[in-house]
């Protein structure tokens, strides 16, 4: 049974800054926790929820909805104005405020007639108008929030529109709320629908066609296609519409007119195909770009050594006995403006990667080196003694721009700019690098093409292999050294369609564990890591990673992070940061990019002191402070998906495999989180469950025309 309870907030102890998550005090001492859209010290509020008792914090009125009261009374109207709520103004002051007006007199004058505050001593017309502005803005505020909210928005969402939009929000929500969906990232078109249903727009407006039109291109790019056909993207329309066919064509037919979606016809069964503008932008420039860089002339070309002179340049300098098959890669990665190294694991990407790097060093070039994340940057400078950074560092992205500072008016100081891990980068990113080489340069791109692709649109490393527009250098030979081991073998079996090799000996790093059920699986994590700490001399958190295909069930990331947690730190300091639960000596990753802090999404650090003010994350023996209400790009790190693990190596992985996952289960998925091991490796799962993903490799079809451009321009 819901109660009600009023008050004034004494003390905000956490706000979340992606929502309205909020840990309050009430002046009686009351904590209260909920929704809480921008609260400040002072504000009466009245509350409707129920009492709770937590087993930490104690008795706790959690909130169901709340709303600001703003005083009507002499005795709320010195409280509101004394809180410190309008800078300048304390207790005292607001005392004789309050003793120089009647209330209603007083409400008359912050409402309408700021001038005549100036009556009381210490207030001139500055303050006055700052008085009446602040009391202006939470009245404002309160509105807008029972305008929103009877739409059936949350406090969250009311309170993000409200910072988006200010109050133009009533504008927006009334004349088009399908503007929601391109400006404010979370709202898709059921929730925009939902909106605009109840504004009472028709459902055959253009607008609402428009938006699901757009909507449904920008679904089908977050599942990887640069386009989308003309009967997915009708069809697809229609179902999210519930209109007729021929309303849908005529609103497509202008926005193309409009160049708001971009059309072509093809020869081929697909018919027309739609793409939106940047990703139809940065497929065609991108072929433009490659050609002209190809075409332009090399600085290095005439310098370059060959055959004897380039094998023992690269013996003297960096000890490296290259096999004619490096050499070849190595010279042909050279002597060409674009070029492409792939292979797998165990088979000298990164020994040729050092060759070419030693030849270019005697020739005195500046290289430039790079990846796309901070930990495949940092594996490859510890793997080549060169420093890398990560693409977007290299590119100097501006987050108040939202753009690169490197392009073709400022490119890249570098006569050769290697990009590793190149499997990882979409569509768009790969025309701003070519925007900022300079077209003299050399592009030598490296990856596994066998990997998953990028979780951005399009299949870039694939389409220019398919191609076969640019010179490519495919190594298939295992060396010695890496052919001992079976975690390298069984990854080239996977790739070949072979279920990997389960039976292992003391002296191998890869193990099977064959667990049938979700439950037992959990609990035989929880026995191998204290298995493996013992025989292999690891250190849990710093040394291990679990590895799961999903985010959800018992073997997804989220419940495998609280069952590690306990497991691993159970006796660090806690402390519930909204809804996150985190304690000092966590295992953390950043899961976005915060560039004023210099981390990028996917770092992994240590949880290193949690005091009442802030967070400490230790990232690489640099430590990093969060405010509390900085929490929600945090999140545990002991269990990740294997798609957030790429780029990474890890001294030991556990993978989990088991049938619920089946929507996922892919050849490259296994092969991707195989390849994260660099010492051992255990796969813990179901036998059928291995031996569907080993024989899974219809990776999804991604609709591009990328390669398709590059024969026609380039070969």
């Amino acid at each position: 049974m819901s109660a009600e309870l009023k008050g004034s907030i004494e003390r905000v102890v956490f706000r979340s800054p992606n929502s309205a998550w909020t840990v309050a005090v009430l002046d009686d001492g009351t904590t209260v926790v909920g929704e809480l859209p921008d609260v400040e010290v002072g504000d009466p509020i009245t509350f409707v929820g129920a009492w709770r008792v937590d087993p930490k914090y104690g008795r706790q009125f959690q909130v169901e909805r709340a709303e600001l009261v703003l005083p009507t009374t002499a005795e709320g109207l010195e409280r509101f104005l004394g809180s410190g709520i309008i800078t300048g103004i304390g207790p005292a002051l607001a005392g004789r405020i309050v003793a120089a007006f009647e209330p209603a007199e007083l409400l008359h004058a912050l409402n309408t007639d700021p001038e005549a505050l100036t009556r009381v001593d210490g207030i001139g017309p500055k303050r006055a108008r700052s008085i009446a502005e602040k009391w202006s803005e939470k009245a404002e505020f309160r509105s807008l929030m029972v305008f929103l909210q009877g739409f059936g928005l949350s406090a969250t969402w009311a309170t993000r529109l409200i910072r988006h939009y200010g109050h133009e929000v009533v504008g927006v929500i009334r004349r088009n709320p399908y503007q929601l969906i391109r400006d404010v990232q979370g709202i898709g078109f059921r929730k925009a629908d939902e909106i605009a249903q109840k504004v009472g727009i028709d459902e055959r407006s253009e607008y609402r066609i428009e938006a699901a039109l757009i909507f449904v291109l920008g679904q089908s790019a977050s599942e990887g296609h640069l386009y989308a056909t003309e009967e997915r993207l009708l069809s697809d329309a229609s179902k999210w519409l519930g209109v007729d066919l021929e309303c849908v064509t005529e609103t497509l037919f202008n926005l193309c007119r409009d160049e708001r979606i971009i059309v072509e016809r093809l020869a081929d069964p697909e018919g027309r195909i739609y793409y939106l503008p940047r990703l139809y932008r940065a497929e065609v420039e991108s072929v433009a770009r490659l050609r002209r860089l190809i075409a332009f002339p090399s600085t290095l070309a005439d310098r370059l050594p060959t055959g004897a002179e380039l094998r023992e340049i690269v013996r003297t300098s960096a000890s490296i006995e290259l096999a004619p098959n490096q050499e070849a890669a190595v010279q042909g990665a050279l002597s060409h403006k674009v070029a492409l190294i792939t292979g797998g694991p165990g088979t000298g990407k990164t020994t040729i990667t050092r060759g070419v790097i030693t030849i270019l060093q005697q020739l005195r070039a500046r290289i430039a080196l790079a990846a796309p994340t901070g930990r495949a940057a940092k594996r490859l400078s510890e793997a080549t003694g060169a420093p890398a950074s990560t693409i977007h560092r290299l590119l100097e992205y501006s987050p108040k721009s939202n753009a690169f500072e490197r392009n073709e008016d400022d490119p890249l100081e570098c006569d050769v700019l290697i990009l590793d891990e190149f499997s990882m980068v979409d569509m768009p990113l790969f025309l701003a690098l070519l925007a900022a080489i300079p077209p003299d340069a050399h592009l030598i791109i490296v990856g596994d093409a066998d990997q998953l692709p990028s979780v951005g649109p399009g299949n870039v490393l694939g389409d220019l292999l398919a191609s076969g527009a640019i010179a490519s250098y495919r190594l298939t030979t295992i060396f010695r050294q890496a052919e001992q081991s079976l975690i390298v073998r069984n990854a080239h079996r996977i790739n070949a369609g072979e279920v990997p090799i389960a039976e292992s000996s003391d002296g191998d790093d890869y193990f099977f564990v064959e667990r049938k059920t979700p439950e037992s699986m959990v609990a035989t994590l929880i026995e191998l890591i204290d298995r493996l700490e013992q025989r292999f001399g690891l250190n849990a958190i710093e040394d291990l990673q679990v590895l799961t295909p999903m985010h959800k069930g018992l073997c997804g990331t989220r419940h495998l992070n609280e069952v590690l947690q306990q497991k691993l730190n159970p006796d660090g300091r806690t402390e519930e940061l909204g809804q996150k639960r985190f304690r000092v000596g966590d295992r953390v990753m950043q899961i976005q990019n915060n560039y004023d802090k210099d981390v990028f999404n996917g770092d992994v650090g240590r949880l290193i002191a949690i005091t009442d003010d802030d967070l400490s994350v230790a990232f690489d023996r640099r430590e990093v402070r969060y405010q509390r209400d900085e929490v929600d790009e945090l999140s545990l790190a002991y269990a990740v998906t294997v798609h957030k693990s790429q780029g990474s190596e890890y001294p030991a992985v556990i993978i989990l495999l088991h049938n619920e996952h089946y929507l996922l289960l892919q050849r490259n998925l296994v092969y991707t989180a195989l390849t994260r091991a660099r010492n051992v490796a255990v796969v813990l799962g179901s036998r059928r469950a291995m031996s569907l993903a080993v024989r899974n490799d219809k990776v999804r079809r991604r609709n591009t025309q990328f390669a398709k451009r590059l024969i026609e321009e380039l070969v």
